[in-house]
């Protein structure tokens, strides 16, 4: 009886084994079956999480931007496609959309201001610009716009005339931008003391947008401003104070070199045509005087496109591409559509960069009411649409957006609203399709580009 027991036991504890090696091989296969999530770094560093009372457990929430640039070939390239994720601290709402472009920049203003925030408005007051014929100019009005009702620009935005300063202007546009599709914030900037006469110093401003923009996966670039005394001996300085200064950031935009095989900033000058090539190519040739070729500061430099005879300034000067900006076709040459397969071709052909610039339309007459000859009416979204095709047909490496909340100019995509103060004053809207309608727009160019780079 007891040899029998003991048999039985040893039976037991067998079958019990194999049930235990049974039951792990089946968990392992089950687990096989499902991909195992990558594992992110945190995209918001716990300096600036902190500053905006965000608490640890958001922080796990929010995935990082690799800081090493060895590990940036995959991220700030073509696009970056991943999981949302919401966050809800302190009414403080994150959501991260899939598939950002970091190819397509948008023309960012950062020079807004308001009594609330600034003590005083700042380019919602923006003057009317006279002609320069003396004898046309008295045709048209004079003097300054008084805001809150009465702001330089036709058409009137969502928010009012917001300050660029607060915080949480800062976050709707960064959330725009996403729902969008764009990746690539590219601002306005001065040096520092050397703000245009109507704006605020955007440079002092650079800090909150950079923090803000690593919340919502959007990188900062810079578009760098006309400005008194702008030499290349400057502007090598200005790249300089940027690096040291925000160069470290984890939104600082970079693009993959091919040529150089290395991760380099992006740069936008605009109004690069007031200094002669032969000036330029002291930084921008790599036998430069004062080159920033094969040095820290190096980087990929691209020059505004205007007249024709650019083309080979821009290469003289060292220019590594050009762009289009205006978003007025048939404004001039480089902003005409029916130029830029030429101008592409030209690019390409040495190894140079076209990034045409597209926009929803044109319309000034609230700063330059002699100039309504360069008004492009939306048409409901054709226009937009339209610019897209031209510029997507070519397959460029970057694709431009004039702008995300130039006012002044009507060529933004941020959302407005309808508004008539009076008989005499009303605003343009963007119809029955809503406030949001270019964003929207913005969307479907972003996801028709996207497809078009993976083919």
């Amino acid at each position: 009886m007891k040899i029998l027991t003991c048999r039985w036991r040893k039976q037991f504890l067998v079958f019990l084994l194999l049930a235990c090696v049974l039951y792990i091989l089946i968990g392992l296969f089950i687990v096989s079956k499902f991909p195992r999530e990558e594992s992110t770094q945190n995209s918001l560093s716990f300096r600036y999480a902190d500053s905006l009372g965000i608490n640890a457990k958001s922080k796990q929430l929010i995935n990082e931007t690799p800081q090493d640039n060895s590990k940036l070939s995959n991220f700030q390239n073509v696009e970056e496609d991943f999981t949302e994720n919401h966050i809800n601290d302190n009414n403080l709402i994150i959501r991260v959309e899939s598939k950002l472009s970091y190819n397509v920049h948008i023309f960012y203003y950062p020079w807004y201001g308001n009594p609330d925030h600034d003590g005083k408005y700042y380019h919602w007051n923006h003057p009317y610009l006279p002609h320069w014929n003396k004898d046309e100019a008295k045709k048209y009005q004079t003097g300054t716009h008084v805001p809150p009702d009465d702001i330089g620009a036709n058409f009137y935005p969502q928010l009012g005339p917001y300050s660029s300063s607060d915080p949480n202007v800062i976050h709707k546009h960064m959330a725009q931008m996403q729902k969008a599709g764009v990746g690539v914030c590219v601002v306005s900037w001065y040096p520092s003391a050397q703000a245009d006469n109507e704006g605020k110093e955007p440079d002092s401003l650079i800090p909150e947008l950079l923090d803000i923009s690593a919340l919502y996966r959007i990188k900062i670039a810079f578009h760098i401003e006309p400005y008194k005394g702008r030499s290349p001996e400057t502007w090598r300085d200005n790249i300089k104070y940027i690096l040291d200064k925000y160069g470290d950031h984890e939104s600082f935009y970079r693009h993959y070199d091919k040529m150089k095989k290395k991760h380099l900033p992006v740069y936008y000058i605009y109004d690069s045509y007031n200094i002669p090539p032969g000036n330029w190519a002291q930084i921008f040739q790599s036998n430069g005087a004062i080159t920033v070729r094969n040095t820290d500061l190096d980087g990929i430099f691209i020059g505004l496109f205007v007249e024709r005879q650019h083309k080979s300034d821009l290469i003289k000067a060292g220019f590594d591409g050009f762009y289009s900006y205006f978003a007025t076709d048939r404004f001039s040459y480089g902003s005409t559509w029916g130029h830029w397969r030429e101008i592409m071709k030209y690019a390409k052909e040495r190894n140079k960069i076209f990034t045409p610039s597209i926009g929803p339309g044109y319309i000034d007459t609230r700063i330059r009411p002699w100039n309504a000859k360069n008004i492009r009416n939306r048409d409901n979204g054709s226009y937009y649409m339209s610019a897209a095709k031209f510029a997507c047909d070519l397959y460029p490496e970057f694709l431009s957006i004039t702008s995300f909340n130039e006012w002044h100019e009507g060529t933004q995509i941020e959302p407005a609203k309808k508004k008539k103060v009076e008989e005499d004053l009303y605003y343009l809207d963007y119809g029955s399709q809503g406030p949001s309608y270019y964003l929207e727009l913005t969307r479907k160019i972003v996801d028709i580009f996207l497809g078009l780079r993976k083919k």
